[in-house]
């Protein structure tokens, strides 16, 4: 620096024939407080988020780092607010953004902290290269003692200290674009399964990872886990009618369930009614009749004979919906509705159930299609099925005892007819 700038003064490098352009006279002091130049905002805007993003991922790692060998809190809201507070009142001042210095924090660190060592790691700016090697080699030492293995960085070698930096920039860029991909991929493919019922109980699980829940005959419970947005309602849509086997655009399969389900209903055969008492051990939700009507027993019909009447849909898991997400259950409801399917959605959080409400999901489908707990929404699909076997068999017991009657009227009026002939 020292022999630039001779070389610039004794050797009029600004002036012809040279006409090299040179800084000049710097002013001395602060620079007076002044707008920033908004004007540039658009050419530097994709620039200052990328500063920005890194500047504080930087800054966050180091303060873990430090956080994890004190044991002390802290809050990376409060962080993230000063950072913006600070770099906010310096562009009045034209500094450079603010950040933290992950060699001098550690320098510091080991000396003990104090407001001296500002001072000394400026003078070292100037001091033979050795010393600067040491103090590299004390700032990543103290950074790999805690959470990494310490290695020892040659102090003769100024490629080390250096090599070591550059790895380290890199690897926070690896890592948080490894973290934003993790996230982005676990919201839009999440996991997702059928629920079945542990008996005795109002718990529900998935049917694959626990060997004691049964399923519900007739209805299905599907979980998807995960919130509910744009980028992953397709795939909800997708997995739920392959899961299910229920896809509205599969005539065949919607046509033999739709069949099935009526040839029960008009045969009005009591063998196929479903438990309408799914009470836990201790806590009831419905009494052993329903509207004045006996339930009898279905344990002698296979389950698997049951067509599927109830699609509900654990929202337990959505902490969060978008208009498009809405936009796709009312879809699917009214699709559904179309088949003679009852579409539920079971433990909605406050929030979600206002986003159905503003969504015209509520206006389209019904407050009836919303329901606490899943037990609840599967103890009312259980009984509405149980009210049309019921209302069909009542039919046709009106209807026999009309042909009965109608029959007797018949044999009664042929004996006095032949009665009156005698």
């Amino acid at each position: 620096v020292i022999a630039g700038t001779l070389a610039s003064y004794l050797g009029k490098l600004g002036e012809k024939p040279h006409n090299i352009k040179i800084i000049g006279n710097i002013p001395t002091g602060l620079p007076p407080p002044s707008a920033p130049p908004f004007e540039l905002m658009g050419t530097m805007i994709r620039d200052a988020i990328t500063i920005a993003v890194v500047s504080f991922a930087v800054s966050i790692s180091l303060v873990k780092v430090f956080q994890k060998k004190h044991g002390y809190p802290t809050d990376s809201n409060q962080e993230l607010i000063a950072y913006g507070l600070s770099n906010i009142f310096g562009s009045f001042f034209s500094c450079f953004v603010a950040s933290g210095s992950l060699s001098r924090s550690a320098v510091q660190d080991n000396l003990g902290g104090c407001q001296l060592d500002f001072l000394s790691s400026r003078i070292n700016r100037f001091a033979p290269y050795c010393p600067r090697f040491r103090i590299f080699a004390t700032y990543y030492s103290g950074l790999y003692r805690f959470g990494c293995t310490e290695r020892a960085v040659d102090a003769n070698n100024p490629i080390l200290p250096t090599l070591a930096h550059f790895c380290y920039r890199c690897s926070l860029l690896i890592g948080v674009t490894i973290a934003l991909l993790t996230v982005i991929f676990r919201t839009s493919r999440p996991y997702y399964c059928l629920l079945g019922r542990i008996p005795n109980t109002d718990l529900y699980r998935d049917i694959k990872k626990y060997a004691a829940v049964e399923e519900v005959p007739g209805v299905k419970m599907f979980r998807f886990e995960s919130s509910l947005y744009f980028a992953n309602t397709e795939h909800f849509k997708n997995t739920l009618y392959e899961i299910t086997n229920l896809c509205p655009t599969d005539k065949s399969t919607m046509e033999l369930q739709y069949d099935l389900r009526n040839r029960i209903v008009t045969s009005g055969n009591l063998e196929y009614l479903q438990h309408s008492n799914m009470d836990t051990a201790n806590d009831s939700y419905f009494g052993t009749e329903d509207a004045g009507i006996a339930i009898s027993d279905s344990s002698n019909i296979d389950p698997n004979a049951y067509p599927t009447h109830t699609v509900i849909i654990d929202c337990s898991t959505f902490n969060y919906i978008d208009s498009v997400a809405v936009t796709t259950l009312t879809q699917i409801a009214l699709e559904y509705k179309i088949e003679d399917i009852k579409f539920l959605l079971a433990g909605c959080k406050w929030h979600v159930r206002k986003m159905l409400e503003n969504g015209g999901f509520v206006t389209k489908c019904g407050k009836n299609s919303l329901f606490v707990t899943l037990h609840d929404a599967a103890v009312y699909a259980v009984d509405e099925y149980n009210v049309k076997v019921l209302q069909r068999k009542h039919e046709l017991d009106i209807e026999n005892r009309a042909n009965d009657l109608s029959r007797y009227n018949r044999k009664l009026l042929n004996r006095l007819s032949v009665t009156s002939q005698i």
